[in-house]
């Protein structure tokens, strides 16, 4: 695990304080104290240390403001971007979606004006001239009671603010008293959060993955006697660490350094051309930059940053036979037997064929040999991947090919 480079990353800190005068929203003082201190807490050189310049502050902003900050820390950043909002959020009365609130939101209209869809900021984060591999989403919004429960029509809010590509951090549905208290000092969620991120935990690591922080601070919740709040994703991502653990002691942490990350990206860039190349025309093959991994009845738990990219249902005999492709590796379901293995294991494993006599049936005890499956081996393992062919392309050739572009760009792990 390496902390997302600080030098390589940009932040956009956004919350809604105050509403005007038209606004049928309370005001939130304590969402301004939040913006300052989570800012000042991402630039603290013991736990994340962004420099002052790639952590952008907008209190009580404007829809433009809010995407052009994060536009510009998408195009800027080469390694992880955070996107965070704290202050009222609702649906729209009759689409249903989710809206961020802004100072003269209300509920009655001007959703375009006084408020941003979150659908747009999930397609700004998804567009792909921004080759960001990294994105982060906190949202502390205060809903009114019950209004994000899910519904008959699959718009609840867990399922609209799942956002490929991103890791999602996500307060509570529930608009509670004690939630957003006039007076607090800051928001519960994010009173949490600033604490765990700027106190660390007694665990002994040096680093604080996204999913360690998410516990800590719903358990904290909990013993306040609040809601636990989400964490989302539809690639996986939460090992991803954006902190510091002040209690791991002093010395070194490891970061990620940009040759790697440049590997990386050169290496998914190959990858993701030979699988919708190889893929192409197959039947029952879906190929996409990130596929929900909802595809896969039993997916395995994701690596940090792993984005499923390519998906063949094989399952002409047995029920849940697949082979799939992520950007960190291939891996398989047939017969009740499921393996993986990563592509940097892969450039230094033996890929061949399995071969079968069978008898012809004449009286000359003739034999034929033929191909039945694919093996992958290693000193100490061997894995058998349940198809010959892909497309026009034997299993074998498809594995081999993956397996050189990992040796080329010399991917590790």
């Amino acid at each position: 695990m390496r902390l997302s480079d600080p030098s390589r990353s940009r932040a956009v800190i956004v919350g809604t304080s105050e509403q005007s005068q038209d606004s049928q929203f309370r005001s939130l003082p304590a969402v301004a104290r939040n913006v300052r201190r989570i800012a000042e807490v991402f630039r603290d050189p013991l736990v994340w240390g962004l420099p002052a310049d790639h952590c952008v502050e907008l209190p009580n902003s404007s829809r433009d403001a809010v995407f052009t900050a994060l536009g510009n820390a998408l195009k800027e950043a080469t390694d992880t971007v955070v996107f965070y909002f704290a202050g009222h959020g609702m649906r729209h009365p009759v689409t249903r979606e989710f809206y961020l609130c802004l100072s003269d939101a209300r509920k009655d209209g001007n959703y375009n004006t006084g408020a941003i869809r979150y659908a747009d900021i999930q397609t700004t984060l998804g567009e792909p001239r921004y080759a960001v591999p990294r994105k982060v989403v906190i949202l502390d919004s205060c809903y009114s009671a019950g209004s994000f429960q899910s519904m008959d029509d699959g718009t609840g809010i867990d399922e609209q603010v799942k956002t490929p590509g991103a890791v999602s951090l996500v307060s509570s549905d529930e608009m509670l008293p004690s939630k957003a208290p006039q007076g607090a000092q800051y928001t519960a969620y994010t009173g949490h959060l600033i604490s765990v991120l700027g106190g660390g935990l007694a665990n002994g690591k040096k680093l604080l993955t996204l999913q360690e922080i998410h516990e800590e601070v719903g358990t904290r919740l909990e013993k306040s006697r609040m809601p636990r709040p989400r964490i989302l994703t539809l690639d996986g991502g939460t090992g991803l660490s954006i902190a510091r653990n002040v209690q791991g002691g002093p010395g070194p942490v490891p970061v990620q350094r940009p040759e790697e990350e440049q590997t990386r990206l050169g290496f998914e860039a190959d990858l993701f051309r030979m699988v919708s190349e190889r893929l192409d025309g197959v039947p029952k093959a879906v190929v996409g930059d990130s596929l929900p991994w909802r595809m896969i009845d039993h997916p395995p738990p994701a690596l940090d940053g792993e984005r499923l990219i390519g998906f063949v249902d094989l399952s002409r005999i047995f029920t849940g036979r697949f082979i799939a492709f992520s950007n960190k590796r291939i891996f398989w379901h047939a017969k009740n037997i499921s393996d993986a293995v990563t592509y940097g294991s892969l450039r230094n494993m033996t890929i061949r064929l399995i071969k079968a006599a069978y008898s012809t049936g004449l009286n000359d005890g003739s034999i034929r040999v033929e191909v039945v499956g694919v093996e992958i081996v290693s000193d100490s393992r061997s894995m058998n991947v349940p198809t010959r062919h892909i497309g026009n392309y034997t299993m074998q050739e498809f594995l081999t090919e993956i397996r050189e572009a990992a040796r080329r760009h010399g991917i590790s792990g």
